[in-house]
């Protein structure tokens, strides 16, 4: 599994998606989706869900990590 971590170390960059937080998505504080450094993890060491983000949201982040693994331009 691929996966994108969050974090709420704010940098200026395209490909780290903000996200402020809200009821939806389970976040505490405004975090960055850290869409230039995907991982891969085995399923098993995934925990339980926390949130989940806006389609408007997976969209972004979706495109990010798709020019980061050089599948758009």
């Amino acid at each position: 599994m691929v996966i994108v971590q969050c974090t709420k170390e704010l940098v200026a960059s395209d490909l780290r998606i903000t996200l402020s937080p809200s009821t939806e998505n389970g976040l505490l504080e405004i975090s960055q989706v850290m869409a230039d450094k995907p991982l891969t993890v085995h399923r098993r060491r995934i925990g339980s869900v926390i949130g989940r983000v806006s389609d408007e949201d997976l969209a972004r982040i979706a495109s990010a990590v798709a020019f980061t693994i050089g599948l758009s331009d």
